[in-house]
C-alpha cells in the first residue's frame, strides 16, 4: 500500500538524490520513442537540462522498450517516474509490475485507476488528472485521499481566465496543505502558461526530452531556464552582475 512518501523531502532531496533546493521547481524530462537506446543516449547527452525523466510507456511501440529504456536509466544512475496511460487496469498492472523490477523513483498513476495502488508496493506515487474543466480543489481532494507524494492536474481550458482563476486557487491550496502540486494547461494555445504555472506553483514541470509528448509542452531547455529564473528572482539566487 502507498503512503504519503517523500517525493519531495524538507532537506531539498528528490528521491534520496539532493538534485535541487526546495525553493525551485524540478523538471521532468518526459522520454518515449521507437529506440530505447537512442533516447537512452540523448537523456545522458542532455543530462544537465533536467532533474529527473519521466518514462511515458504507453508511446512506446511495446511495454518491453520502455522496461529497456529504464533498465538503461537504472544502470546508468538517471532517476525515473514510470508512467502508463490508459484506463485498462490489465494493461495498466502488466506495466507497473515490470516497471518496479527496475526501481522506478516514483510511478505516476491516473485518478481513475488509482485505486490499484492499494494492492502494490510502495514505492512514491503521483497521482494524475488529465480532461476537461473542473472544481480544481474538488478534484486535488479527491486525488490526495490517496496519498501520494505528488498530485498532478492537467486541464484542457476553454479560456484563459479559467486557467488564471485555478492558478489562484491551487495556489492557496498549497500554500494550506503543504502538497507537491502540479498545474498544468493543455494546448499549445497555453504553451506560454505552462512555463508560467511552473514559475509560480507548479513542483513538477514537465517537458519535451526530444518530441512533445502533448501539443504546448516546453522544450527542457525552456524549464530548465524559467527555472534559473524563477530561482534567481523569485527564490533565493544569488546576485549577478552579469547583464549579458
Amino acid at each position: 500500500m502507498y503512503g504519503a512518501l517523500p517525493l519531495i523531502s524538507r532537506k531539498g532531496q528528490l528521491f534520496g538524490n539532493p538534485v535541487w533546493k526546495m525553493d525551485e521547481s524540478v523538471v521532468v524530462a518526459t522520454a518515449f520513442g521507437k529506440d530505447p537506446l537512442k533516447i537512452h543516449q540523448i537523456l545522458e547527452e542532455r543530462r544537465k537540462h533536467y532533474d529527473i525523466t519521466e518514462i511515458r510507456a504507453d508511446l512506446f511501440e511495446g511495454t518491453e522498450d520502455a522496461f529497456r529504456l529504464a533498465d538503461k536509466a537504472r544502470s546508468s544512475r538517471i532517476p525515473f517516474i514510470f508512467t502508463y496511460r490508459s484506463t485498462d487496469i490489465s494493461e495498466a498492472r502488466y506495466a507497473y509490475a515490470g516497471s518496479l523490477k527496475h526501481k522506478p523513483a516514483a510511478i505516476d498513476l491516473d485518478l481513475e485507476i488509482a485505486p490499484m495502488a492499494e494492492s502494490m508496493p510502495r514505492v512514491p506515487l503521483i497521482v494524475s488528472y488529465h480532461g476537461k474543466e473542473v472544481d480544481v480543489i474538488s478534484k486535488f481532494k479527491q486525488i490526495l485521499a490517496f496519498k501520494p507524494s505528488a498530485c498532478k492536474i492537467a486541464i484542457d481550458y476553454e479560456d484563459r481566465r479559467s486557467f488564471l482563476s485555478d492558478l489562484r486557487k491551487v495556489g492557496r491550496f498549497k500554500r494550506d496543505n503543504g502538497t507537491a502540486v502540479s498545474l498544468i494547461p493543455m494546448g499549445e494555445t497555453y504553451r506560454g502558461d505552462r512555463l508560467l504555472s511552473a514559475m509560480l506553483l507548479s513542483d513538477l514541470i514537465y517537458a519535451a526530452l526530444d518530441t512533445a509528448a502533448a501539443p504546448g509542452q516546453p522544450t527542457i531547455e525552456e524549464a530548465w531556464e524559467m527555472k534559473e529564473i524563477t530561482s534567481e528572482f523569485l527564490g533565493n539566487g544569488s546576485q549577478s552582475r552579469d547583464y549579458e
